[in-house]
Order: C-alpha cells, then sequence, then structure tokens
C-alpha cells in the first residue's frame, strides 16, 4: 500500500471513532404528553375564561374521574366542591362522600393517602354547615397525619385549620385553641412569624382565646401580633392601629381599664 492510500485509510478510521468527536449537540428531550387529567382541567380553564359555568363543571368532573391518586383529586374537588356548594351545599357534601368511598376503595380506610380527600370533605362539611361532620372529618384526616409524620409535621397543619374551626363552630373553645396552639408552632417553625397566613391564624387564635375567657393568654398573643405588624408594616400602618385597638378592647375584657386607655390612645394617635 502506497503512504497516501496508507493516509486515506488511517482517516477512515478516525471518523469511524478512533479519534473523531460528534460536536453536535444532543437532541432536545421531548416532554411527555399531558396526562387526561391535566388536558380536563386545561378545557376546565378554558371554560372558565370563556364565563362557561357548565363546561367548567363539566371538565372538572372528567378530570375528577381521571385522578390518579387522592392528592390530585382532593385539588380538583376543591375547586368543584366549591362551585358545587354555591348552589347546592348538600350535593357538594355527597360529591366528597362519593370520592372519598372511591379512594378507601383503593387504598383502605386507615391510609394517610386519603388525608387529603377527607380535608376537603371537612372543609365542604363545614362550609354547609354541619359542624359536627367537618370536625369529625378533619379529626380522622389528622390521626392518620399524626400516625404518619407525627405531632408537628407540616403535613398537619391543612387538617388542624379546619378542625379549629369546625371546634370553635361547635363552641368548644379549648379544643380549639388547642388546635390553634399547634398550628402556630407548626407554621412558626416552617416560615417564621412574619408571613401572612401565621399573623392570620394568630389574630385567629386571640379570638378562640377571649371567646375562651381566656383573656391574659389573648393579650399576650395579641401583643405579639401588634410586634409583628409594626415590624413588618411599620408604624403608622392602619393594621398597627387595628392590632392596638383589638388589644384595648381585650384589655376593658380583662378589666384593665387604665392599661386599655393607653392602648387607645396610641391607635387614636394614628388615625388619619
Amino acid at each position: 500500500m502506497n503512504t497516501r492510500a496508507l493516509s486515506t485509510v488511517l482517516i477512515v478510521l478516525a471518523l469511524a471513532g478512533c479519534g473523531a468527536r460528534d460536536e453536535s449537540p444532543p437532541p432536545a428531550a421531548t416532554a411527555p404528553p399531558p396526562a387526561a387529567w391535566q388536558l380536563k382541567m386545561q378545557e376546565a380553564a378554558t371554560a372558565a375564561a370563556a364565563n362557561d359555568a357548565a363546561g367548567v363543571r363539566k371538565a372538572l368532573v372528567q378530570a375528577l374521574a381521571e385522578a390518579p391518586d387522592p392528592q390530585i383529586a382532593a385539588s380538583i374537588l376543591t375547586d368543584l366542591a366549591g362551585l358545587t356548594g354555591g348552589e347546592d351545599p348538600a350535593a357538594a357534601v355527597a360529591l366528597c362522600r362519593t370520592e372519598l368511598a372511591r379512594w378507601e376503595a383503593a387504598y383502605g380506610t386507615s391510609a394517610v393517602a386519603i388525608a387529603p380527600v377527607l380535608v376537603v370533605q371537612a372543609q365542604v362539611c363545614g362550609l354547609s354547615g354541619d359542624q359536627a361532620a367537618s370536625e369529625a372529618s378533619a379529626g380522622r384526616a389528622l390521626a392518620l397525619l399524626e400516625g404518619k409524620f407525627g405531632a408537628e409535621h407540616p403535613a398537619l397543619a391543612p387538617a388542624l385549620g379546619v378542625r379549629m374551626q369546625a371546634l370553635a363552630g361547635l363552641r368548644r373553645w379549648d379544643e380549639a385553641a388547642a388546635c390553634g396552639e399547634r398550628l402556630l408552632l407548626i407554621l412558626e417553625r416552617n416560615g417564621g412569624t412574619d408571613n401572612p397566613r401565621y399573623v392570620g391564624t394568630l389574630n385567629g387564635q386571640i379570638a378562640l382565646l377571649a371567646a375562651a375567657g381566656r383573656f391574659a393568654d389573648a393579650i399576650a398573643l395579641n401583643n405579639r401580633a401588634i410586634a409583628i405588624v409594626e415590624r413588618t408594616r411599620g408604624p403608622r400602618s392602619p393594621d398597627l392601629a387595628t392590632a392596638l385597638v383589638n388589644g384595648a378592647g381585650l384589655l376593658h375584657q380583662a378589666g384593665r381599664p387604665f392599661e386599655a386607655d393607653v392602648m387607645e390612645r396610641r391607635a387614636a394617635a394614628l388615625a388619619p
């Protein structure tokens, strides 16, 4: 073989993988197609944009039937029950119970996976006025979640919040306040005290403690709320004035009029 022929052979071998690299970019990853329930949720969004309530309801019902697990089902159920409950609360409750039975059949009645559906059922029952059923569903969800995650896991927050509201509706103030105390602890450990959800829950807890006649505890929490509002929204915020007025009211109820007067004066100084 002559030198020129040998050179040609070496070039061919190199291009075949003995030294040459393919510098072309890898093919782009292909996104998986949307699942059936996702397509139906897209249809619901389109119908909502067109103010087509019947179309929204139809698409949500179809999406719920295609939901692959209780967590997704609970999310869809929240939308569908909210849409139904405004017109027919009893139908919304029945819808939740049917969906719960579906997932109980699939996972069992003691599986933590069904907890999200139980929480939605508790919310819907509460909105329908059946606080006893709401408390029972939320309590059952809470027990399942505690068994899986322990007493202070953030996954417990939704169930604690709904059960707190149901217990308040039943005028079981001390039990409601106990739920609120746990919820505040979870929120503080998983987001701090300055976030709006913590502040909203704190205000709810103050009201529960006052309803239970625990004015010293309510005043202490309201002082915390005042400090948070002043720190996060400024010393001239209207929200600070509201917190001060609430504090003065609690002090009056506790029989501490002089302290209440000081707080009222401070609130009045913030008036525009």
